[in-house]
């Protein structure tokens, strides 16, 4: 595990992005909760980073209020949640969940969102090498889409 680990286990997990302990790295800042459950050992990411990063896509989105869970796994993984969910028997980059209702239509009208994001470590780091950059990059860009 990563310096940045906070939660560890080898299954699929049980809410989609979420496991069932220890807890996962949370950070409430303004009308946004922001959380990180990190399950993979291929690139470390600083939690306050990442959860900067996407408080000023939010910003920047016009979003008030958010309640954001991000997860790190491996290819393994988000291939077994992209099976599930999605019906596609294949690993990915990154999966997005709106838990709220409406999609992005529901987004514009009320400011809010509620999401699970589910991003491949191991696809970020194997990408980030062919292109040249930091794998922690690959993960910003994954959860700025996911987003």
């Amino acid at each position: 595990m990563t310096a940045a680990s906070h939660r560890s286990q080898d299954r699929e997990p049980q809410s989609i992005a979420a496991a069932a302990h220890p807890p996962p790295c949370r950070r409430h800042q303004a009308d946004y909760e922001l959380a990180l459950s990190d399950d993979q050992a291929f690139v470390a990411i600083e939690p306050e980073w990442l959860f900067r990063i996407a408080a000023s896509v939010l910003q920047r989105e016009h979003i008030e209020t958010a309640e954001v869970s991000f997860a790190l796994v491996d290819d393994a993984v988000i291939r077994r949640i992209n099976r599930r969910y999605l019906n596609h028997d294949t690993a990915t980059d990154v999966l997005s969940f709106p838990l709220h209702e409406g999609g992005g239509e529901q987004r514009v009208r009320t400011g809010r969102i509620e999401a699970e994001i589910i991003i491949s470590g191991e696809t970020a780091t194997r990408v980030a090498s062919e292109l040249g950059r930091p794998p922690d990059e690959e993960v910003a860009l994954y959860a700025v889409h996911g987003l």
